[in-house]
């Protein structure tokens, strides 16, 4: 898991992160919003977890959602949604080894910085639940 104390070098700020999802063999597919995004800039996004810790009882993940710039685009920016997909198999795997009929997970993303510019606030989505029986309930 990343350091989420502290702001990373070219870190982004999202606007949203939208409520809809998918989750196809593994792979965990989201949207996110981001202002004044130019359209040639080039963006990593990357999502990192504790999979020993969990939020109450109700045995919800807390991930991590980071956006770094890697290539700088000068010309005027919008809003775009970004599609993201990220590879979630072991934390899958790990929740059907504790027989768990379900996943359940917040995305926490950085949605402004501190004060002082060296911290981040981080904003949490809804619960996202993934069904594991393959039951489609």
């Amino acid at each position: 898991m990343t350091d989420t104390s502290i702001v990373a070098k070219d870190e982004l700020l999202l606007s949203s992160l939208q409520a809809r999802s998918a989750y196809i063999r593994g792979n965990l597919f989201l949207f996110t919003e981001i202002s004044n995004h130019p359209a040639n800039q080039v963006d990593s996004f990357s999502l990192s977890y504790n999979s020993d810790k969990l939020l109450g009882d109700d045995n919800i993940y807390s991930l991590y959602l980071r956006t770094i710039r890697i290539k700088a685009d000068t010309t005027r920016g919008e809003a775009m949604i970004i599609p993201c997909a990220f590879n979630i198999e072991d934390l899958v795997k790990k929740a059907e080894k504790n027989h768990s009929d379900e996943l359940k997970f917040r995305i926490n993303y950085a949605y402004s910085f501190g004060k002082d510019s060296a911290s981040i606030n981080w904003k949490s989505s809804d619960v996202f639940t993934i069904d594991l029986t393959g039951k489609g309930k």
